[in-house]
């Protein structure tokens, strides 16, 4: 998992992620919003399946070789702060998914990193295709306690690589 405090939103919540995303899903062209902040991202990840094949030439070896690349489930946190703009985008975006009548609208998530000491210097950045919402986890709601309302979104994806 990475986490990070970089940035700072109106509400002077911290966070050190930028994630931002396109509705066509293809790489270059313009965003659609702007960018939701986070404090932590889990997930970023691509795996190559291994299927075992018999070499033919003993029935006692197998091989491995390549299969299926494989998407997966990334996972951010962050501090609920102000709402509107790209946090009400994501959510219309999460309730159109849940209307299993409709299409299932996927798009490109681009993830960067910042360095919060050096004045937000990118550090890397990730382009996730084919993503499209499937978790949200609302924050633990308690006036008495003194931690902060931290909300999870999740999100499936085809294919995930750093730019």
């Amino acid at each position: 998992m990475f986490s990070s405090s970089g940035l700072n939103d109106k509400d002077g919540l911290s966070y050190g992620f930028k994630v931002s995303m396109s509705s066509s899903g293809k790489r270059g062209l313009p965003v659609d919003s702007g960018a939701l902040l986070f404090n932590s991202c889990d997930g970023i990840q691509s795996e190559i399946e291994v299927q075992f094949l018999n070499d033919g030439t003993s029935l006692d070896r197998v091989l491995p070789v390549r299969g299926r690349i494989t998407g997966g489930i990334i996972s951010f946190s962050r501090g609920v702060g102000g709402s509107g703009g790209a946090a009400e985008e994501f959510f219309t975006w999460f309730h159109a998914v849940c209307d299993s009548s409709a299409v299932l609208k996927k798009k490109l998530l681009n993830i960067t990193l910042v360095d919060s000491g050096n004045q937000g210097k990118v550090l890397a950045k990730w382009e996730v295709k084919g993503a499209w919402p499937c978790k949200w986890v609302g924050p633990f709601l308690d006036t008495a306690g003194t931690s902060p309302a931290v909300e999870h979104l999740s999100f499936a994806y085809e294919s995930i690589q750093k730019v």
